[in-house]
């Protein structure tokens, strides 16, 4: 059975947030920003080392003069690298005191082998591009490490292992199946199926046609997949903090 934790039930249930169904034992801290230590503002995640933002879609009610955010807090990646930097200069040292704010990274996953991608199609993680298994692809992107290690949350379809295809294509008119996609949302408010901007620009500059073209990377957490999308397209941001930041919880 897979579970979803609220907010509120993790708050009173632990400070240590252990999401159940998970392949690893992905762990995350509940911290204190404002000083207020009955309210949850972060969570650190004792696996990639980084601390996540507890409302993931911040954008929509605090914009810090930034324009060009919807009303969702959708953004275009140029406006959204703009809006981190506006996190950072708030206040004078940061939005809830912190001023090392920025958008989770996407990073090759060989970057020996591949230092500008394996751009390739994979079903099992093994490229920087489509869908991972429960391994998901460890910290070179931390929105799917998010997504299938520490929610474990599944892929929409079922692969195909000779060609790491789908067996199902599906439309958005289509209704996912209740078991796949994004399920568990963990301990996060406005946690939302859909893309969310990673801080890398895609190395890629023409599209199939050959005509110019400027992506960045990213994950799409309604379906589980990895790959970037035009930086002129509306989509979410969800800033992360380097390192473990706040005050631990006391009950």
């Amino acid at each position: 059975m897979r579970i979803v934790t609220t907010v509120a039930g993790a708050i009173c249930a632990s400070l240590l947030i252990v999401i159940p169904g998970t392949h690893a034992n992905a762990e995350l801290l509940a911290r204190d920003l404002d000083g207020d230590n009955s309210t949850v503002e972060a969570y650190y995640d004792t696996v990639l080392d980084i601390t996540w933002l507890a409302d993931a879609r911040l954008a929509a009610s605090e914009t810090f003069g930034v324009e060009g955010i919807n009303e969702q807090g959708r953004m275009y990646w140029d406006t959204a690298v703009a809006w981190i930097e506006a996190l950072n200069a708030a206040g004078g040292t940061g939005y809830l005191g912190i001023d090392t704010w920025r958008l989770p990274n996407d990073t090759p996953l060989d970057p020996v082998a591949f230092p500008d991608y394996n751009l390739n199609f994979s079903g099992d993680g093994s490229t920087d591009g489509g869908y991972a298994g429960p391994e998901g692809w460890s910290s070179a992107s931390e929105l799917g490490h998010m997504y299938y290690v520490t929610l474990g949350n599944l892929q929409i379809c079922d692969v195909i292992p000779e060609t790491g295809r789908c067996r199902i294509t599906r439309n958005q008119e289509e209704v996912i199946p209740e078991e796949l996609g994004l399920v568990n949302t963990g301990p996060f408010e406005n946690l939302e199926a859909g893309y969310y901007w990673a801080s890398q620009l895609d190395p890629r500059t023409e599209d199939d046609e050959g005509e110019p073209v400027r992506r960045a990377r990213g994950f799409n957490l309604s379906r589980g997949f990895r790959l970037a999308m035009g930086t002129e397209t509306e989509q979410r941001s969800w800033p992360v903090a380097p390192g473990d930041v706040g005050t631990a919880m006391t009950e």
